[in-house]
């Protein structure tokens, strides 16, 4: 027998950090009681949020335009070396899910979610060749335990160019990372469905099999 595990690997919002809450005026009262409804103020790249490709290519894809497929997928955990900065490029990438399926290694299949996890060491970044080995593995989401997935605007890398081409978005901003082993799971990323946007909040899940 065998039983699902479930972590949530979400951000909450917090009102006053990364949100706005504004009760309602006139609420509407149902049998004496107030029937509360507020005005949310939410920054798009705040909390775990996902992000398609029209962050970067205006004729991309949109939040709106996922389908239920898009959302719920198996996953593919890896756990980097511990380094204190530094770029994360496609070997390091193969060395951890490569083909040969050697000791140490995380099976990766085309379709999968990719999560890469980096030992707390958040100040590291992704190469342009990096993404291009997740577009020729077939990778179907990215998300990591990083700052940021790049450098910046200064000096990008030019991660998100070939990443976006290839139509993968990312999940940012999640947490629990110590509770999610190496190895292979389901994953459940649920964002909101906002027409004409690219970045949301969403709510993420990782749903790992366990035997009694």
């Amino acid at each position: 027998m065998s039983r699902e595990r479930f972590i949530d690997l979400t951000e909450p919002f917090v009102h006053g950090e990364n949100i706005g809450v504004t009760l309602q005026g006139d609420l509407p009262v149902y049998l004496g009681h107030k029937c509360y409804a507020y005005d949310l103020g939410i920054k798009s790249h705040a909390g775990t949020y996902f992000e398609t490709s029209s962050h970067v290519f205006r004729d991309g894809r949109d939040t709106d335009t996922l389908s239920p497929s898009d959302v719920m997928m198996a996953a593919c955990v890896v756990r980097l070396s511990e380094k204190e900065e530094g770029a994360i490029d496609a070997a390091e990438l193969e060395e951890k899910t490569g083909t040969d399926r050697t000791a140490g290694q995380s099976p990766f299949f085309p379709g999968d979610a990719l999560l890469v996890a980096t030992s707390g060491q958040r100040d590291r970044w992704f190469t342009e060749a990096a993404a291009e080995w997740m577009a020729e593995r077939g990778a179907k989401l990215l998300g990591a335990e990083l700052d940021r997935y790049d450098t910046g605007f200064a000096d990008p890398t030019g991660f998100f160019l070939p990443l976006f081409r290839a139509e993968i978005p990312i999940v940012a901003n999640l947490i629990h990372w110590d509770q999610l082993p190496e190895g292979r799971c389901r994953l459940l990323v649920a964002p909101l469905l906002v027409r004409g946007v690219c970045t949301v909040p969403a709510r993420v899940v990782a749903i790992l099999e366990q035997a009694d």
